[in-house]
């Protein structure tokens, strides 16, 4: 097989991560028969197809998934090995992957004091569902991740960092909810699937044999908040997020049985990456829980 340079492989994985040519192009501000070229070469030069279109957009086939996966890793190779040349950190950029609540309510002071100590490291956060966080650690694009309960993490290494309280919202003239049999409509405010919290509310209801008559995916807390207040069902959120939003006034929150309100927050990752996180667990063990 002949070679292929990492500029087409940077190529490829912005066509997977834009979903399509056109997004691509924009973001990698090049034309687009330039993508669409490179592309073709690559599949030529492997001998297989790599995309199939469906619609309008493009899916990565069988032989895609895995050259992805591959060009990712060779990608984060390249990008380390160019921090390591430039004298800055010799482990290259830490990819650090968040739900959201956390970024919203703890990291952000940190990730501040992270710069100010450690000026020379580069620092990269994604934030996601805790499902998909996990698997970004299994699979190398993060380096590590601050994760939710329930999630089993039995091959990879953890700490408890925070501890969350979690509430129920719904709409502020709401009777008092002591049960999931308790509300007056059951449809659910929740993130994508794979967010942990969501995971705690569906429990939560499976404990009292109630049903889910709908799922509403938001993909914000403001979003959750203004539907909760507009009485479109109910949501769950840790109480330190209510309290840095303004519309938490328009909303009632109600206290869930202590097995479903109290939520760790774990970092994980993968053992090989422990040197690497050394500053990053000397920023958090004064902040690690009990």
């Amino acid at each position: 097989m002949r070679s292929f340079d990492l500029d087409s492989l940077e190529i490829f994985c912005a066509v997977v991560h834009e979903g399509g040519i056109v997004r691509a192009a924009e973001k990698l501000h090049r034309v687009q028969s330039n993508v669409t070229t490179r592309i073709k070469q690559l599949e030529t030069r492997l001998g297989v197809i790599l995309f199939e279109r469906r619609g309008r957009s493009l899916v990565l086939t069988d032989a895609g998934q895995t050259f992805f996966k591959h060009a990712e890793r060779l990608l984060t190779l390249a990008a380390d090995i160019e921090y390591a040349m430039k004298n800055t950190w010799i482990h290259g950029p830490i990819r650090l992957g968040t739900m959201e609540s956390t970024l919203i309510t703890r990291l952000l002071p940190k990730l501040t004091e992270f710069h100010d100590l450690y000026p020379d490291i580069p620092l990269k956060v994604t934030s996601g569902a805790t499902d998909d966080l996990v698997r970004q650690v299994r699979d190398h694009r993060l380096d590590a991740a601050f994760i939710g309960d329930p999630c089993s993490i039995a091959d990879l290494e953890g700490q408890d960092i925070f501890q969350e309280d979690l509430v129920l919202i719904t709409q502020q003239d709401h009777p008092s909810v002591k049960t999931a049999s308790d509300l007056t409509q059951s449809s659910i405010l929740a993130f994508e699937e794979g967010c942990a919290y969501r995971k705690v509310l569906e429990e939560w209801f499976a404990d009292h044999s109630a049903t889910i008559e709908k799922v509403v995916e938001i993909n914000s807390y403001q979003s959750m908040i203004a539907w909760a207040a507009a009485g479109s069902g109910c949501g769950i959120v840790p109480e330190a997020v209510l309290e840095t939003m303004t519309a938490s006034k328009d909303v009632r929150a109600h206290k869930l049985p202590k097995r479903f309100s109290r939520n760790r927050t774990r970092l994980i990752w993968e053992p090989e990456n422990s040197e690497k996180l050394r500053p990053l667990f000397d920023l958090l063990g004064s902040t690690s829980a009990s």
